[in-house]
């Protein structure tokens, strides 16, 4: 997604997913507090945003930074985490940010206990991803 596709449109999403590269050359911009805001803006009252956020054991200085602007954005702004064997360290982090929705107290399991055909994802595996080490809530 550029950068430049998210300002015009306000208020029209309900979700924003950001599928991106690593942070590094082009992909810099979408890691940015003015690619946030813009995010913000597009997403309507109780809208939510999840991104790539890198693993907190190799990038946690820049997962930190990161943070401090979404916090600004965002009332409500999440770091989790899931595996992934062939990411560095072997986990992959992801920010959720949020209008209005809080990540765990928010959640619902009764609305994903129906999808029994899943074979991974379930309702303590998604509390136990925003659990995060305790250097990690000293960062974040």
């Amino acid at each position: 997604m550029e950068p430049n596709f998210l300002p015009p449109k306000k208020n029209q999403y309900d979700v924003v997913i950001v599928d991106s590269t690593d942070p590094v050359g082009p992909g810099i911009t979408l890691f940015t507090e003015q690619f946030y805001q813009s995010i913000s803006h597009s997403l309507k009252e109780d809208g939510i945003a999840v991104s790539q956020m890198e693993s907190i054991f190799w990038h946690g200085k820049f997962i930190q930074n990161t943070f401090l602007f979404l916090k600004r954005i965002f009332p409500i702004a999440r770091y989790y985490f899931t595996m992934v064997p062939t990411y560095p360290s072997g986990m992959i982090g992801f920010s959720l940010c949020s209008k209005k929705y809080h990540p765990v107290e928010d959640f619902r399991p009764e609305k994903i206990e129906r999808l029994a055909a899943l074979r991974y994802y379930h309702a303590k595996l998604h509390k136990a991803a925003f659990i995060i080490p305790a250097f990690a809530q000293k960062l974040i």
